[in-house]
């Protein structure tokens, strides 16, 4: 998780903000409101803020096992917002002499959070059982903000005034790759444009439903300020108005949905009894996987007995045409790796560049080896 961050506190919520995690623990009263649990919730959630993964936990006092129309508005709500619910509904968190039930839990969202374990740790002094969620975080780094995506686009102009042909050349001519390739990577990444994710929002939440949520969270932030049953009977018109369009688009979209699928099976009746077909044709003759496998192998053996430290000077040299093809050819929209540094970037940056990567691959094959940052 790392070092803690922040650390906020008001009466029944308190997050503790990590390097990499939100925790926020919860208490809503049993006397509370259903408007008043969910504007405790979404109060927190926004002070928490949305770019880092969040456990939420705490006594909700809404039963998981028999939630009634407060404990569904809950779920629904934290559901909208993301998140995921770690408890069993069978299993009670709240045990008394009339009854028990399941008003303690835990919800996460994020997808770098893995849960492992929940455990209830049993004693027979406490109503209240205490809970154990294990989990781990995935896929956290620092040096990446979440909230860009990966550049895919550079500034022609930038790349030319930060690029030092002449510092790189220089290091090249020395035998130094990796000062080079360090020279080249920087100045790539400095000249990128960078662009925001786009969010992922479910495929019937149109720009009607965005207008109305943002007018009920209005109404939420504005009866919280002022405190006035006037703005509390605005914002719970505005809530089930918000509600029902949710509930409308959602049954217009998957009767739509229903549509095509008909008429797709009226225009192909069949379709569902024909046999797939082969993704490869099934008479390929022996012959071409005789080479294709002589091939592979004579490669592979070639390239295990070539020893690391052999002279390469004989080695033809390679020219810009063939550099500027190799590049052209990688395929676009793909993660970037360690450099961050997409093939959109590499590809668009070629006019400025692609004298440059000849030598630096061409200082590659003289030495037999290649810079440390690509191993």
């Amino acid at each position: 998780m790392g070092q803690v961050v922040d650390e906020y506190a008001e009466r029944d919520v308190v997050i503790v903000t990590f390097e990499h995690l939100i925790v926020i623990g919860m208490y809503i009263r049993p006397t509370a409101t259903t408007e008043f649990a969910i504007e405790t919730i979404l109060h927190a959630l926004e002070r928490a803020g949305g770019r880092k993964p969040i456990l939420l936990g705490g006594d909700f006092n809404c039963r998981k096992d028999k939630p009634d129309r407060k404990a569904v508005t809950v779920f629904e709500t934290l559901e909208e917002e993301g998140f995921s619910l770690v408890n069993e509904g069978t299993i009670p968190t709240y045990v008394a002499h009339n009854g028990s039930s399941v008003i303690d839990l835990v919800f996460y969202r994020g997808k770098e959070i893995r849960i492992s374990r929940q455990d209830h740790l049993w004693t027979p002094i406490r109503k209240h059982i205490p809970i154990q969620t294990g989990f781990t975080l995935k896929g956290r780094k620092t040096t990446v903000n979440e909230q860009q995506a990966a550049p895919r686009h550079i500034d022609p102009t930038l790349l030319s005034g930060l690029l030092d042909e002449a510092a790189i050349t220089q290091h090249l001519t020395e035998g130094n790759t990796d000062s080079a390739l360090s020279l080249l990577e920087t100045a790539l990444l400095n000249s990128t444009l960078k662009t925001k994710a786009k969010s992922k929002s479910k495929p019937w939440f149109d720009e009607e439903c965005y207008i109305l949520r943002k007018e009920t969270l209005g109404e939420l932030h504005r009866w919280r300020e002022l405190k006035s049953d006037i703005n509390l009977a605005r914002y719970t018109r505005k809530r089930r108005e918000y509600q029902n369009l949710q509930n409308k688009k959602r049954t217009q979209f998957a009767e739509k949905k229903e549509l095509e699928l008909i008429a797709d099976a009226e225009a192909a009746p069949y379709r569902i009894l024909q046999p797939r077909r082969a993704k490869v044709h099934p008479q390929i003759p022996m012959s071409v996987w005789e080479d294709h496998f002589s091939a592979i192998y004579q490669r592979t053996q070639m390239s295990s007995r070539q020893p690391t430290t052999a002279s390469n000077e004989g080695t033809t040299q390679l020219t810009t045409e063939e550099v500027w093809a190799a590049f052209q050819r990688c395929k676009r929209n793909k993660a970037p790796g360690p450099d961050h540094l997409t093939n959109e970037i590499l590809q668009e940056s070629l006019p400025a560049t692609i004298v440059i990567w000849t030598s630096l691959f061409n200082e590659c094959f003289r030495q037999g080896k290649i810079p440390d940052r690509w191993r």
